[in-house]
């Protein structure tokens, strides 16, 4: 590469191996990299995750997008690796057997990524706009009766939320547009779905809810929806939609916090009852809703609005502490540059990990870079990574793999 990118233009797709870096132009070209959406859409359907980096090497709840991954494409090519299909055509999409090449392509592409900046990743950064969102996608190559999983990895940098979203909130449509079909799976055909919604939003929304005919919310197209009932409860639905990683946070803090949690979709006909909003994702984390627009549609005949505080009690309180239990939990995947060491071994089910060869009390492990291979070309290995460890000393009650003892 003939200079140095900046985060803000850097594009890394890794495609069956290789390593592809590209800059992002405002001015669409032959060279300029695609956006994630279209990356997509370009290629064959199939199950795909969206994750983030915390602090550069850390990627939250990584295990979890990969057991996502798994039974996504069981669910979507059903027809060759459903519950009917041969054992060995299953065993090729377990979790276990995905891992590793998981991994591997998402360590190519962040080798390639700081190279193409030409500087070392910082572990202990704390700056969001440092930080990657990565698109996996896992699809189903069968060749004479031979399957094999293919895995594609997009990277683009992780746009950090407007201050004004993160405070004082966003505001988000119901179009009366029904749910999705196979919610519970992540589908690369949804990105295509959605496309018809995603158009007709206006200008100023940041997100389209999706609601039953009896006007109840499930989640919206690319996030959950949670409602604070009046009463203090939380309320979101648990059937018929994707439960994303930070909604596990979520739920996690409200436990921690002792917020009683009904799972059943908030009711629109019950908006009088609803004290605060919010939407999650991996990219947004936990963002306030400060206005509801309810859009005319066959099953409304008037418009209405929906319009809440912008200093509820309960939310700003969940987004301090979620920003808190991701940057722990993050930690089960703390060496994604270096391969086949401190691989983790996992106690999956509420974000609990525990790091195989180091022992329990030691959750956090920081990283320094030797570049004295730098010379050596990205796609191999390049520099070498001393990992220490060091103590966390989080509390028990926050951190679920510190649960049976202290840290």
């Amino acid at each position: 590469m003939a200079s140095k990118l900046s985060c803000s233009e850097l594009v890394v797709i890794v495609e069956n191996g290789g390593v592809q870096v590209k800059r992002r132009s405002p001015v669409l070209g032959a060279d300029s990299a695609p956006t994630a959406k279209q990356y997509l859409l370009a290629h064959e359907r199939g199950a795909y995750t969206t994750c983030r980096t915390i602090a550069h090497t850390n990627i939250l709840l990584l295990s979890t997008h990969i057991t996502r991954l798994s039974q996504s494409i069981c669910v979507i090519r059903s027809d060759l690796i459903g519950p009917e299909s041969p054992p060995e055509n299953r065993a090729l999409f377990t979790p276990e057997a995905l891992r590793a090449p998981v991994l591997h392509t998402i360590q190519l592409g962040l080798r390639a990524w700081f190279h193409a900046l030409g500087k070392a990743p910082a572990s202990t950064s704390t700056k969001t706009e440092d930080d990657i969102r990565i698109y996996i996608l896992l699809s189903v190559e069968e060749q004479a009766g031979t399957l094999r999983p293919v895995i594609f990895t997009f990277m683009e940098p992780l746009t950090p939320l407007g201050p004004s979203l993160a405070t004082t909130g966003c505001i988000v449509e119901v179009p009366g547009a029904p749910p999705r079909h196979h919610a519970s799976a992540k589908d690369s055909g949804w990105v295509r779905d959605r496309l018809p919604l995603e158009q007709n939003k206006t200008p100023d929304a940041e997100e389209v809810l999706l609601q039953t005919e009896e006007g109840a919310i499930t989640e919206g197209l690319s996030s959950n929806f949670f409602v604070v009932m009046r009463n203090g409860h939380l309320r979101t639905a648990n059937e018929g939609v994707l439960s994303g990683t930070v909604r596990q946070i979520v739920l996690h803090a409200c436990e921690h916090k002792k917020i009683p949690v009904d799972f059943r979709p908030p009711v629109l006909s019950e908006r009088a009852d609803w004290a605060e909003a919010f939407i999650t994702s991996t990219s947004r984390l936990v963002m306030p809703v400060r206005l509801i627009r309810v859009l005319a549609s066959s099953q409304l005949a008037e418009p209405y609005e929906i319009v809440f505080p912008s200093n509820g009690p309960v939310v700003p309180q969940l987004s301090e502490l979620i920003s808190q239990i991701q940057r722990v939990w993050s930690l089960e995947e703390n060496n994604m540059i270096t391969e086949g060491q401190h691989k983790p071994k996992d106690r999956l089910g509420g974000g609990q990990h525990k790091i195989g060869g180091v022992s329990e009390s030691s959750t956090r492990m920081t990283l320094t870079f030797d570049f004295s291979a730098a010379q050596i070309p990205f796609v191999g290995i390049w520099g070498s990574v001393v990992p220490t460890l060091t103590l966390c000393n989080i509390p028990p009650e926050v951190h679920p793999a510190c649960r049976s003892r202290s840290c």
